[in-house]
């Protein structure tokens, strides 16, 4: 299985993720999105969202909240 890495922090709108022809790789494998909010939209339905804050009394600590937008996958969590 072929793992992809998009980082879009300095995309600008969605348009630019189409244009770099970042859909194509919804398909070919696992995508790994960091700053993935430009693009929650069009993700797939079987997308699993992981999302890490800080702790604001533990600079050490991060919590991580994992969400999915299919019904069937949210059983898992």
């Amino acid at each position: 299985m072929n793992i992809y890495h998009f980082d879009l922090y300095r995309l600008a709108d969605l348009d630019e993720f189409f244009a770099i022809g970042g859909t194509e790789y919804f398909e070919k494998g696992i995508c790994i999105v960091e700053w993935g909010n430009l693009i929650k939209s069009i993700v797939p339905s079987n997308s699993i969202f992981i999302n890490i804050f800080k702790d604001n009394n533990d600079l050490e600590c991060r919590h991580f909240e994992i969400t999915t937008n299919n019904e069937s996958i949210k059983e898992i969590f």
